[in-house]
């Protein structure tokens, strides 16, 4: 009875209204931060040693994906269900057991990259000068410890979300990028900032976030404990499962945009790459800090409690509609101000410097409405435990990396985009059918609204169009374009309503608004 009685308590609505406040909070500062972040960052350094920079931090993410052997999986998908089942003693003993295996594997790994760094600057393979070279060789200390702590941050911030500590997310994020910022400002005082100092700050700052981290967690663990529970509570599935769905993610390499950046650095040099980079860190800001797509984040691990709890397909399917519907709705006014103004916005924001990466703002604000229907889709298969489709799904998708073989050289950068598209389209193409095969998946209620937001948005932009007397000039009309296309799409979309009555139902409770006109 007592573990009956424990199951949801962590994950009552009263708490996760008090995550979503947290998260909500926490990320219009760290947003803040982060965009003159990387204002001031792509006016510190030459444009070679920000294609190199764009180029680590692309071969870190795809470090921490190869290097983890389906511990994200556990964090995204077991940990709330043995927050929910296991007693308190099996669920602290559970996520330091994740915690150290993760550590293991990312000292395992880098020590293997260093040993290989090593010898082809010995040998030859690694050439001795250049940006992108002084990452193997002068740079290789900073380098390997900013690989370590860089994983255990993202480690911990799966955790986090998991547990419903936005609040420590945020906090974290927001004073990462103070930091960042007020080292940056301080190096620029003594004139152009140089890679290698950048490199050991961003090592410093993630060493001592990982410090931070573990010490909130473990405060979280000792004063959020719940009575009851399973002292012996295991998931026979958990291996296979997560092994399974590490093996989707080591595939999605093949067609994601960090393995890409690295083939622009290759194909098209790295000041390219600085172009690319610049663009997908403006599109990142969207994609993370947009209130719709967090709610994303801040759903799974109710999700999963909810589903763990009544194994109800229809609520989870009906909650994740939700959540795409909402990243959809958001990122379709960014979509259309991109379309009319990507190039002058893009130079104003850089100073002149990566005017060209306006047309790649507005495929990539495209790549992240690709991203957010694959994430709800993949936080769907990823609560119902099914890889199989996921798997293949990721091979075809794998057919973005030869088309960007032969787009880029021809295109440039936006070939590079259209084959991160593509790719996208392919794998959530797959797994939705997958998925309505099986009754798991209600299509026909989803392409209903996905199609009004459409028509909404083509409208907005013919609209903004034909309104505006031209390409703005100047900041005040940046400003004025967007405000235009953004009331453009609304009144567009209060006419044609893309939510459903119970959804605005929702919405009107959950977010800070009593009226929901959509």
């Amino acid at each position: 009875m007592a573990a009956t009685m424990n199951m949801g308590v962590p994950y009552t609505l009263g708490r996760a209204r008090s995550s979503l406040i947290h998260f909500g909070l926490g990320k219009v500062a760290a947003a803040l931060t982060g965009l003159v972040l990387l204002l001031v960052l792509v006016r510190a350094l030459a444009p070679r040693d920000y294609g190199a920079y764009v180029a680590l931090l692309a071969f870190l993410e795809i470090f921490y994906l190869l290097t983890g052997w389906g511990l994200s999986t556990i964090a995204q998908r077991y940990v709330a269900e043995y927050r929910v089942k296991a007693s308190p003693g099996r669920f602290r003993t559970f996520i330091l057991r994740l915690l150290a295996l993760r550590l293991a594997l990312a000292l395992g790994f880098v020590a293997l990259i260093a040993g290989v760094a090593l010898a082809g600057l010995e040998q030859g393979w690694i050439a001795r000068e250049g940006p992108v070279a002084a990452l193997g060789g002068p740079l290789l200390g900073g380098t390997v410890a900013l690989l370590v702590a860089g994983v255990m941050v993202r480690f911990l911030d799966e955790l986090f979300a998991a547990l419903l500590m936005q609040g420590a997310t945020q906090g974290l994020l927001f004073l990462r990028n103070a930091v960042r910022l007020a080292a940056l400002v301080a190096l620029m005082g003594g004139g152009p900032v140089a890679l290698h100092a950048l490199v050991l700050l961003e090592a410093l700052v993630q060493l001592g976030s990982v410090v931070l981290g573990a010490g909130l967690l473990a405060g979280h663990l000792h004063s959020n404990a719940v009575s009851g529970g399973d002292p012996h509570y295991a998931n026979p599935r958990l291996a296979s499962v997560s092994l399974r769905f590490f093996l989707v993610q080591a595939l999605g390499q093949l067609y994601g945009a960090d393995i890409l950046k690295l083939l622009t650095t290759r194909l098209l040099g790295v000041t390219q790459t600085a172009v690319f980079g610049f663009a997908q860190a403006f599109a990142d800001i969207i994609r993370s800090y947009l209130p719709a797509y967090l709610l994303t984040g801040w759903i799974r691990p109710l999700l999963v409690a909810r589903y763990v709890e009544r194994r109800d397909t229809a609520e989870l399917a009906w909650l994740a509609g939700l959540a795409l519907k909402l990243n959809l709705f958001v990122l379709a006014p960014v979509a259309v101000f991109f379309a009319l103004d990507g190039r002058a916005f893009a130079a104003l924001l850089s100073g002149g410097r990566y005017g060209d990466a306006g047309a790649m703002l507005f495929w990539l604000v495209l790549l992240v409405a690709v991203q957010s229907v694959h994430l709800v889709l993949g936080l769907v298969a990823v609560t119902l435990e099914r890889a199989g489709a996921n798997i293949v799904a990721t091979l075809l998708a794998g057919l973005a990396l030869p088309f960007a073989l032969v787009l880029a050289p021809r295109f440039g950068l936006p070939g590079v985009a259209w084959s991160l598209i593509g790719g996208e389209l392919l794998w959530c193409a797959t797994v939705a059918l997958s998925l309505a095969r099986h009754g798991l998946l209600p299509l026909q209620v989803l392409v209903g609204g996905w199609l009004r937001l459409l028509v909404a948005t083509g409208a907005a932009y013919l609209l903004t169009t034909a309104l505006l007397p031209g390409p703005a000039v100047g900041g005040w009309a940046l400003l004025g374009h967007g405000l235009l296309a953004g009331a453009s799409f609304l009144t567009l979309a209060a006419g044609l309503k893309p939510f459903t009555g119970r959804e605005r139902d929702v919405l009107g409770k959950v977010l800070p608004l009593r009226w929901w006109f959509w």
